[in-house]
């Protein structure tokens, strides 16, 4: 029972635009073969990301030992510095607001040149995926983290792409809740579960003193039994213009740790609705979920 997302994106955009998002974190109840496999996967994708990040620094040290490329840079840097002593309403601040976009026009059709775009990581990385056997989901999300780092170095001057050394475990994500890492419901036991091709179904651990997960995870399987009541909700909000949030998975993430020399495998949940409020009796369970994956753990 996969849940379906609503085609009437007209109705439903602007909802979801109105309603306030959160991550809740829940460790899969998996056997110890199965988190090798996902730890050996995790591996996999960050040498793919580390390879891909390396062959783009590459191209973009390239450009920037060109003399065309420092004098565009310089030459949009002086328009910059020119416009901030100026009224925006002035003749001399269009004439350089105006000389300023055509030299961004030109940075860009530079980059095209050295084949510095989104499209053209989003390329290498899924090359990388066939090769490394990683689901194309998960390739495409890691595809847009590395291009977000290349438009930060190209917008502040940074030298370097970061990599990720061996042991960061980065984080697998797949931004679509129906590709990649899927969110479903084990009919035959009434569960959650976390679906991966190649992986058998992984379920979600509860603590049973965690009272903050369980009515998360509750409120999770509730909206996946009934999907329909976001178009009601919706529809609400276009009338009243309240946003009443449903518990909607936009999509999973997942994180690979070693903790106490253990391995821990968890998912990390997106949801469109803001977070449920904490009881005070909460008593969380060490070997239970954990709320965040921190990174100092390791």
């Amino acid at each position: 029972m996969a849940y379906q997302l609503n085609q009437d994106k007209e109705l439903l955009l602007p909802y979801r635009k109105a309603c306030k998002k959160h991550t809740v974190t829940f460790e899969l109840g998996i056997q110890e073969d199965t988190k090798r496999h996902l730890f050996a996967l995790n591996d996999r994708v960050q040498r793919a990301g580390n390879e891909v990040s390396t062959t783009l620094q590459k191209r973009i040290d390239q450009m920037r030992r060109t003399r065309a490329y420092r004098k565009l840079c310089r030459d949009y840097e002086w328009k910059t510095e020119h416009m901030k002593d100026l009224p925006p309403d002035t003749a001399d601040y269009q004439a350089l607001a105006e000389g300023r976009r055509k030299t961004e026009e030109a940075l860009s059709s530079m980059q095209r040149e050295f084949g510095i775009t989104r499209g053209e990581v989003q390329a290498l990385m899924q090359k990388k995926a066939q090769l490394c056997s990683i689901p194309s989901a998960i390739a495409s999300a890691r595809g847009d983290d590395i291009w977000r780092e290349i438009e930060k170095i190209l917008r502040t001057g940074d030298s370097t792409l970061p990599l990720q050394e061996r042991g960061d475990f980065p984080l697998m994500q797949a931004r679509n809740i129906r590709e990649g890492i899927c969110l479903k419901i084990d009919e035959t036991k009434d569960r959650l579960v976390v679906c991966m091709d190649g992986f058998p179904d992984m379920p979600l651990l509860v603590p049973k003193k965690d009272i903050f997960l369980q009515d998360e995870y509750s409120a999770l399987l509730g909206f996946l039994k009934h999907p329909e009541q976001e178009t009601e909700k919706a529809r609400q909000y276009q009338k009243t213009g309240k946003a009443e949030p449903v518990f909607r998975p936009c999509f999973c993430s997942i994180c690979c740790r070693v903790i106490r020399r253990k391995l821990r495998c968890y998912v990390m949940i997106h949801v469109c609705a803001g977070s449920l409020k904490r009881k005070k009796s909460m008593q969380p369970e060490i070997s239970g979920s954990t709320p965040e994956c921190n990174p100092s753990r390791v």
